[in-house]
């Protein structure tokens, strides 16, 4: 009968004890912050707004997830006009909308609500978040769209509820 290598055991289970670990770790991340990290994950959207008044230079601001419907309040960027921050806006959410409902891991969620704000000082250096548009699509919708193909101008069109704030040239300027 040969000898038993301990270390060699010691190794195993402490590897598989290891792997465990790291595992249970990351089904333990809250969904809000799964969909903070992927949001931020995708290039064209990113972490940072483009804003450099304080507290609104992170692009995500809130997320709620509540009986399957997420609803994310994001910070729009900066544009020269009012129509390039709604564009961005919206091209923009469809790539939100794409990365959420094609996961596996958020197919839990049912509806994806988002608000995009845009942060506005006042004379007083008071600074405010002004709603700009709100798209909502549901996992139904989502699952008729040929993301491949799809032209995000047509995002207005076909979201379950679409809402656009129209006295945006007061507030980007």
């Amino acid at each position: 009968m040969g000898k038993v290598n301990y270390g060699l055991f010691v190794l195993i289970m402490f590897s598989l004890l290891l792997v465990g670990c790291i595992g249970a770790e990351s089904d333990s991340i809250p969904m809000q912050e799964q969909i903070r990290l992927r949001i931020e994950s995708i290039s064209k959207v990113g972490k940072l707004s483009g804003h450099h008044i304080s507290g609104h230079k992170n692009r995500v601001q809130d997320i709620t997830v509540e009986n399957g419907e997420a609803v994310l309040k994001l910070i729009a960027s900066p544009d020269f006009n009012a129509d390039g921050v709604l564009s961005l806006a919206i091209d923009r959410s469809a790539l939100i909308f794409k990365a959420l409902f094609q996961e596996e891991r958020f197919a839990t969620l049912n509806e994806v609500l988002i608000e995009w704000c845009y942060p506005v000082t006042n004379i007083k250096g008071h600074a405010s978040l002004y709603p700009l548009v709100v798209i909502k699509l549901s996992r139904t919708t989502a699952t008729t769209i040929n993301w491949a193909n799809f032209t995000t101008a047509n995002l207005v069109s076909i979201a379950d509820h679409y809402w656009e704030n129209l006295n945006t040239e007061e507030l980007v300027q």
